[in-house]
């Protein structure tokens, strides 16, 4: 076992920055375990290799956010606003994505030039800095633009069907290929200044999983294939092609079909499945995460009722540390580390496994579990199992801090985040793990934050984090009772700054409700899906979703100055059409490289016809002619 510092940052006021002293303590540093990530590639994509991209339908099992009123935390009297200063200024540049990108999770990345904009599954479009999509290249016959993410790992696809390993006895017409792209991220990286793309490869089983033909065919259990499809850009223009690659989202993908497992005594299982990726990148490593569903296969299903525990909610129960929980598990986040300069250079990655200081991709497996500083049960006792979707890999800024006796964080190669509930002793204790990579091992510190839930409601989990000058920003929504809007528990936006350089939880702030300028005093709203991201200033801008019933879904802001105490009352960006419930994953976000000032947003709204399309803004930064 390995030694870690403890830090305890000293809670601080809702609202304002304080400091503190902060205490230390050294505990047990959990053993995570990692495997060897085997990176297939590259595969060279080039303007002649893309096709346009056309809408599709809403990805099936999805859910819609749910609140819990009963187990909302009381928020705090008076504090039912978005702030008490000036209002958030109004945005530099605004247009709305190509009409084609209508389906969920909103995704932008902001180059020296270019701003690419994407949803979960249909494609990716390129503007230039005014909105306008661009043309193909001087010499270039065509660009598609928007580009579909199928053409862009046409290649990929090819390389991963003959890999599949599928069991036999499967159902007439069950899927043996990749079938699909979901979940797509998107990431500028000012580090080597490339575009990163990041998808789901899967077959989807759609149709394929019900509880009859799983007593019929039993091996459908073990037939689920999640790989993860990266392209890379060549230079900063996407017109001038892609890297392209893939490797196994879940530790193991398609390697074991046998119910008991294989070789492996913890990754064992092939049928399981992955599902809200997250991308980060460092100085040194391309990182992503997802959360993995173990569903045991050695659960016998030779009945429509077995079939059923086993398929609906996963009911078939484990035990961990003395304690029984009801779903399958237990389950873990796969947190893949990759070389990324390897990468951007179009280079293919060595095979074999490498020492524990030296590697070139690696897989770790951090299962839900208290002893791992992660939430591992809900409010009301049982397994916490959508926490799965709740570490986020950071997107860092800039170079490490310098520090004369630097720590293991100020050291470290790439961070994680996460939050989690200490439910060991009498009253819970809250806190924001930060996983620190060096030298091959994860580094937990924790930092004390005001209360949190977690109600089994994946929702509550944080949505993204990013990481600079020593600084670790941090956002989630949560339900918060407002006394001062009549006891009304309503979806609200949490921002956290932390930093890491005293231990100090420096702005813990929650806010929602209304906004003075331009709400009524009966005004009630949900703020939901927030992003955020810092400039070099450290200006902060969070984008975010707000409804009411019987409004239109609004696209808002708000900036937190530097030099204020507190965050300013959001600005409208975009609103039109009927109220829909967000019950995407993501919220664009991104600095702007050239300045490193401008802060870029994407959100989701719904036009008057009622479908759904994709607002972008610019905020702070200079205005771009568009002459």
């Amino acid at each position: 076992m390995q030694s870690r510092v403890y830090r305890g940052a000293i809670r601080i006021s809702f609202i304002l920055l304080v400091s503190f002293t902060t205490a230390r303590m050294t505990a047990s540093n959990p053993e995570i375990p990692w495997r060897n990530l085997v990176v297939h590639g590259p595969f060279k994509v080039g303007d002649k290799d893309l096709i346009s991209a056309s809408a599709q339908e809403l990805s099936a099992g999805e859910s819609e956010a749910s609140l819990n009123a009963g187990l909302a935390p009381l928020g705090e009297d008076g504090d039912a606003n978005e702030g008490p200063g000036r209002q958030s200024p109004k945005a530099v540049v605004s247009f709305d994505a190509i009409a084609s990108l209508n389906n969920v999770d909103p995704g932008i990345a902001v180059g020296t030039s270019y701003v690419l904009v994407s949803d979960a599954v249909n494609g990716i479009a390129v503007y230039d800095k005014t909105g306008k999509l661009i043309p193909p290249k001087s010499g270039q016959s065509d660009f598609a633009n928007p580009f579909s993410i199928g053409s862009l790992f046409s290649k990929v696809k090819a390389d991963i069907d003959p890999t599949l390993n599928m069991p036999s006895d499967l159902p007439t017409g069950f899927p043996r290929e990749i079938k699909g792209y979901g979940d797509v991220r998107i990431m500028f990286d000012a580090y080597r200044k490339r575009f990163w793309i990041y998808a789901q490869a899967k077959n989807e089983l759609h149709g394929f999983t019900t509880d009859r033909k799983i007593v019929h065919h039993p091996n459908i259990k073990v037939a689920r294939r999640n790989k993860a499809a990266v392209a890379v850009s060549k230079t900063e223009d996407p017109r001038d092609g892609f890297y392209t690659y893939w490797w196994n989202e879940t530790i193991h993908n398609g390697e074991c079909n046998k119910f008991k497992g294989c070789s492996d005594p913890v990754f064992k299982t092939s049928g399981e499945g992955a599902d809200y990726p997250s991308i980060g990148i460092s100085p040194k490593y391309f990182i992503a995460t997802a959360g993995v569903n173990r569903r045991d296969p050695t659960f016998i299903t030779d009945t429509l009722a077995k079939a059923k525990l086993w398929n609906d909610k996963c009911e078939t129960g484990f035990k961990e540390h003395g304690q029984k929980f009801d779903f399958c598990g237990p389950f873990y986040f796969h947190l893949m580390v990759v070389d990324a300069d390897n990468m951007s250079h179009g280079l293919p990655f060595p095979t074999g496994e490498s020492k524990q200081e030296e590697f070139m991709s690696r897989s770790y497996g951090l299962f839900i579990d208290a002893q791992n500083y992660v939430t591992d049960r809900s409010e009301d006792g049982d397994f916490a199992h959508d926490m799965a979707r709740g570490v986020r890999p950071v997107v860092m800024h800039g170079p490490k801090p310098k520090v004369l006796s630097p720590n293991i964080v100020e050291s470290a190669d790439a961070y994680f985040a996460t939050t989690f509930i200490d439910r060991s002793a009498k009253e819970p204790v809250h806190y924001l793990t930060l996983w620190s990579l060096l030298g091959g091992y994860l580094f937990p510190t924790l930092y004390r934050i005001h209360p949190i839930t977690f109600d089994a409601n994946w929702h509550e989990v944080m949505l993204n984090a990013s990481y600079r000058d020593g600084k670790l920003y941090a956002t989630f929504q949560q339900p918060v009772v407002w006394k001062s809007l009549g006891g009304n528990s309503l979806w609200s936006i949490r921002v956290l700054r932390i930093n890491t350089l005293n231990a100090i939880t420096e702005i813990d702030r929650t806010f929602g409700g209304r906004n003075k300028f331009d709400d009524k005093s009966t005004a009630r709203f949900d703020y939901q899906v927030p992003g955020i991201e810092a400039n070099k200033d450290g200006d902060m801008v969070l984008v975010y979703v707000r409804s009411s019933s019987g409004l239109p879904q609004e696209v808002r802001f708000s900036l937190w100055d530097h030099d204020e105490t507190d965050i300013r009352p959001s600005r409208l960006l975009r609103a039109e059409g009927k109220n829909d419930e967000p019950w995407w994953d993501t919220a664009g976000i991104a600095v702007d490289p050239a300045d490193d000032e401008a802060i870029w947003v994407a959100h989701i709204f719904t036009t008057n016809t009622g479908s759904r399309r994709i607002a972008v803004g610019k905020i702070l930064g200079e205005k771009i002619s568009t002459k």
